[in-house]
């Protein structure tokens, strides 16, 4: 069979720094603190003509219960246990301007859909995703490629740990928005996708929505050399996408290389595992692993595989680690076969009594596994499946990335069987003045971004490059409009709320820094005062009055100071150089070191 030439393309998932999208929870966790947890089961609906998408019903096949951990930044929304609130209007605005900067044609009513999930990734059983724009283009030094579509959707929970029959999830991710970006498979090699995946990118961090947070970024590869659309699913580090690609492309040549010798020797002739329970042969083994599997209650079965031998595991043909993924797949830890064997402690003599007992011939293959007697029915009908799509070439799966750039069986790829309409939201105009908000911010390049920073107002050049590269320039757009002081705003983003965080483990949102930014200016606070008030209230939340008593009470007032330094004149020791330690000598007061030259200066006639 000739291989088609391959074909690549992407899906880009950006997390956004505007909030979460149904909610107003705060995207960050904080400490992390768990407060409590709960279980769900899950179970997959109908789409709208009456089907189960496959992917889905194979979920639902595992049949896992889920355990989720309810963090300090979640509510009864990421619960489903209320319904979704609007729309935040930034997380819309922001993929309006990814939409426009791709050349998109945007919609002018924002429909949302459902699209089932049963994995536990949601607790829900399924993630809501909007369509803002489609048919858009991007240049590239390779060409132009096609954007198919660029969405607003919710991220989904974080994977604790998982096991056979349970996983843990927390709930801190989801919810965030995430902005997706879906290309046509017009990427021609690895390392175009690189400058594809990287392009789409630098727009999102450069429009100053894109959160700069691990994991914030992700990109799933679509690809295909002719046996069906292979689906790589959470790419985080772009330098891992090629690896992943060329890794894809050897791994489908050799199935292609194995199953065109299996066909050879089989005459087409349909191959069926049917698994028997050998349980007795393998009582008293020392194999650590089968001991293990009968402490735990499982049985001991094995299958003859028909004219496999020599194609599970020889050279770079590996089509049992094929069969071994679904396995792992429904919990277990694998299997074993006649390519590797004897090994892991399993005696040659009890493999002979097997192979006997099997009639295997030169040409055949042996599969062993320990497994829960309950399981071994939908096991066997997965492995059934899995030979069969191997045996007709058709390759079209959801993998998993590796952190050694390899990948591994996750889930058939679902359909459109997966999405029916979300009743719980109603449908989201963009107005004109949205649209008019959005041409006008579509991002500029790097270097003329940086220039219209400073030159607009009037922070350094480093400040402007650190506010772009930290995704903080629209907050610090907005602040700064409001606030008047554009390098103090710079200082508190970049130094001051780092600070905060490093000390106490909580962040300011927007909404509380603009806060205390109303009251700084009605009290004519100093930067130093400012940032103070900011940290005071993260940490304990006081707000109004009682917050301007906490500063009284920890900051050193103008009168005291200048009380102070009347005392520290009489000695003639005091001086401009060690005021700020005098002070702090003096009281357990902070002291402002600005102010405190200031009244200084003044009191001694200098200027």
């Amino acid at each position: 069979m000739p291989l088609e030439k391959i074909r690549i393309g992407l899906e880009v998932h950006m997390q956004l720094n505007t909030g979460k999208l149904f909610c107003r929870c705060n995207q960050n966790s904080g400490e992390n603190k768990i407060y409590f947890n709960f279980t769900r089961v899950l179970r997959p609906t109908l789409s709208e003509l009456g089907k189960m998408d496959i992917a889905a019903e194979y979920e639902m096949e595992r049949d896992r219960v889920f355990t989720y951990e309810a963090t300090e930044n979640t509510c009864l929304v990421e619960y489903d246990e209320e319904p979704p609130h609007q729309m935040d209007e930034d997380a819309v605005k922001a993929s309006v301007i990814m939409s426009l900067a791709l050349h998109c044609n945007t919609v002018e009513n924002v429909s949302t859909m459902r699209k089932v999930v049963v994995d536990g990734s949601n607790t829900s059983g399924f993630q809501r995703t909007s369509i803002i724009g489609f048919d858009g283009y991007l240049d590239t030094s390779r060409g132009r490629v096609r954007i198919s579509t660029v969405c607003l959707e919710e991220d989904s929970a974080r994977k604790v740990e998982g096991g056979q029959s349970a996983v843990t999830y927390s709930l801190d991710r989801l919810g965030i928005p995430l902005i997706e970006v879906s290309t046509e498979p017009d990427i021609v090699d690895e390392e175009h996708a690189v400058e594809v995946a990287e392009k789409i990118g630098s727009i999102g961090m450069l429009s100053g929505y894109a959160r700069r947070e691990v994991d914030s970024i992700r990109q799933d590869v679509n690809m295909s050399i002719g046996m069906g659309r292979v689906e790589i699913k959470g790419v985080q580090k772009l330098s891992l996408i090629s690896d992943f690609i060329r890794y894809e492309k050897k791994r489908q040549e050799s199935i292609l290389r194995a199953i065109e010798t299996v066909k050879k020797r089989s005459g087409g002739k349909q191959i069926a595992v049917k698994f028997t329970d050998v349980s007795s042969i393998f009582e008293d083994s020392s194999s650590i692993i089968i001991r293990s599997g009968f402490k735990a209650g499982n049985r001991v079965y094995c299958s003859l595989l028909p004219k496999f031998a020599g194609t599970l595991k020889k050279g770079d043909l590996r089509i049992g680690k094929e069969i071994s993924d679904v396995v792992k797949a429904f919990g277990l830890g694998g299997i074993f076969h006649s390519d590797e064997l004897p090994a892991y402690g399993i005696e040659e003599e009890k493999i002979s009594t097997v192979y006997s007992k099997l009639g295997k011939q030169q040409d055949d293959a042996v599969l062993i596994l320990s497994s829960p007697p309950s399981r071994i029915g939908v096991i066997t009908s997965g492995i059934n499946s899995r030979i069969n799509k191997l045996l007709s070439l058709d390759l079209a799966e959801t993998r998993g990335p590796r952190d050694d750039g390899e990948t591994f069986f996750l889930r058939p790829l679902p359909g459109k069987d997966r999405m029916y309409p979300e009743t719980d939201i109603p449908i989201k105009h963009i107005s004109a003045e949205t649209m008019d908000f959005c041409r006008k911010n579509i991002p500029l390049e790097a270097k003329e971004l940086q220039k219209e920073l400073t030159e607009r107002y009037g922070i350094s050049e480093q400040d402007a490059v650190v506010l772009i590269k930290s995704g903080n320039m629209v907050k610090f757009r907005r602040i700064a409009d409001y606030y008047k002081d554009a390098r103090s705003v710079a200082r508190l983003l970049l130094q001051k709320i780092p600070e905060i965080r490093e000390k106490s483990g909580k962040e300011p949102d927007e909404n509380l820094i603009m806060k205390v930014l109303q009251i700084a200016k009605g009290e004519n606070w100093s930067r130093f005062v400012m940032e103070k008030a900011i940290e005071i209230s993260t940490i304990s939340g006081l707000m109004g009055d009682d917050l301007k008593s906490e500063i009284e009470r920890q900051i050193m007032s103008e009168d005291d100071i200048a009380s102070f330094i009347s005392s520290g004149l009489k000695d003639g020791t005091l001086t401009q150089k060690n005021i700020i330690p005098y002070l702090g000598r003096s009281s357990k007061k902070l002291v402002d070191p600005a102010l405190a030259i200031s009244v200084f200066r003044r009191m001694t006639d200098q200027k």
